[in-house]
């Protein structure tokens, strides 16, 4: 029996991107014992993420200009209408306590504060902030990548490792993809060709995101950081057990014959 699977953040193994290269940036593998098959009816969010370091001199003010400009991404919280969460498209963060960690989110009232956006009704292209704790301060901004595209590929494992695309955007695109408002036509669903045998990955195959753009580095988690807050991926999947007339093995040959 089948049941809904959505491969979110926290499934995927991360890797750095390397600018003027297409390279895999998250991977996830599925279980031995387990197959997975894309949803064709359900939307997929895919969100990277990349950083921006402003310094803000004490009780001074200063405007970022963001290089890439911020997409305001419809499924995030805007904080150009106030709303600072660290779940926003947009987020800052800076270390209030001295303790060498910046791990408070940036509002309007905090010691270093938002005082204004500028920009249009699609991207943020500058922040402007004010220190108010007379200590120069270094500012963390997070923002949704709008440069480069991103792909979403099965691969096979083995000496004969081969792999095909299940989807592929512009970043720009998945940015202002918007599953919440479906009149609007602004979903991303998963290509009618992964329907069948085409849309499924098998007992320790693997899910792959892939990521291309000529200067970006991505802001992604790894050993030594942590996940970026806006950071979104939901990739929509069934999930089921293999039955008792497969095998792993006689599973994956079929995978990846169809993916000659």
């Amino acid at each position: 029996m089948a049941y809904p699977e959505t491969l979110t953040v926290d499934d995927f193994e991360f890797t750095e991107n390397t600018p003027g290269e297409e390279k895999v940036v998250a991977t996830h593998t599925v279980d031995d014992d387990k197959l997975l098959m894309c949803d064709l009816d359900k939307p997929i969010l895919l969100a990277l993420t990349a950083k921006q370091t402003v310094t803000v001199s004490a009780d001074s003010t200063e405007t970022k200009s963001l290089d890439p400009e911020a997409p305001r991404v419809p499924f995030l919280p805007d904080p150009t209408e106030g709303e600072y969460g660290d779940q926003a498209f947009l987020v800052a963060y800076y270390d209030d306590d001295g303790d060498g960690s910046k791990d408070t989110v940036v509002t309007d009232s905090t010691a270093v504060k938002f005082d204004s956006f500028s920009g249009d009704e699609d991207f943020v292209r500058s922040v402007t902030l004010t220190e108010t704790a007379s200590s120069q301060t270094e500012v963390d901004i997070y923002t949704v990548v709008r440069a480069g595209y991103a792909r979403v590929r099965r691969r096979s494992t083995g000496r004969d490792s081969t792999s095909d695309q299940l989807h592929r955007e512009d970043a720009v695109r998945w940015a202002f993809t918007n599953p919440d408002v479906p009149e609007g036509n602004r979903e991303i669903n998963w290509d009618t060709s992964n329907s069948g045998i085409n849309g499924v990955i098998g007992p320790e195959q693997h899910v792959d995101i892939l990521y291309y753009d000529d200067h970006e580095t991505l802001a992604l988690p790894t050993e030594d950081t942590d996940t970026p807050s806006n950071l979104r991926i939901a990739l929509p999947f069934s999930k089921r057990s293999l039955s008792e007339t497969e095998t792993a093995e006689g599973v994956r040959k079929r995978i990846r014959a169809s993916m000659d």
